[in-house]
């Protein structure tokens, strides 16, 4: 069936679809086109889209906590130079209420044992094994190690088999590594249970 004479729009009066319950007219009013189509599914948003990824923004604070450092635990330190990240030692001194010790400490003060040691290590510095050995007569049972090396592009980077190959042989088992500092990466070394907590 052609259009009327007039050239009045033909009107549509049935449809079975949700969105024509009521007549529509066809053509479009002069001056107005088609609506653009809405993209299906939305793009997402809310609290999920909008997360920031993870980044080396923490402060040295939210770092030391992350860490797993907590208050009134004795924190061995080893391997200190001048390239050391200052801020994160001071943040691990204030998380756990206490300076760090050195060896030479841990004899005038009489402990005997420390909840965790963090060690600077470069690759300049020597044997990591024997270094590991070391630092595992001081530290209780369920403490841990954190071995903090240079990042890539830093002098001293350490890579990161010499690593895999040195904690096993060690005795101690990598569990994790993570960005402690601007220039420093931080792998957390564990060592196996040996005796029951009374």
């Amino acid at each position: 069936m052609g259009l009327p004479a007039d050239g009045a729009p033909v009107q549509a009066t049935s449809c079975s679809a949700p969105i024509c319950s009521a007549p529509f007219s066809t053509p479009f009013p002069v001056g107005h086109g088609p609506v653009a189509p809405v993209p299906f599914p939305p793009p997402a948003v809310g609290p999920a889209a909008l997360a920031p990824a993870v980044t080396d923004h923490d402060t040295a604070g939210e770092v030391a906590r992350r860490l797993g450092f907590a208050p009134g635990q004795a924190v061995l330190e080893i391997g200190w130079d001048e390239d050391a990240d200052e801020q994160l030692r001071v943040a691990v001194e204030q998380r756990t209420g206490a300076a760090l010790l050195d060896p030479d400490r841990m004899t005038s003060e009489h402990h005997d044992v420390v909840d965790a040691v963090l060690l600077w290590w470069r690759d300049s510095d020597g044997d990591l094994v024997d270094t590991l050995v070391d630092a595992l007569t001081d530290l209780t049972d369920g403490g841990f190690v954190w071995l903090l090396t240079p990042k890539v592009g830093h002098s001293g980077y350490v890579e990161p088999g010499e690593i895999g190959e040195a904690a096993p042989t060690a005795g101690l088992s990598a569990t994790t590594s993570v960005s402690a500092a601007a220039r420093w990466s931080a792998t957390k070394l564990v060592a196996p249970r040996t005796r029951a907590r009374r």
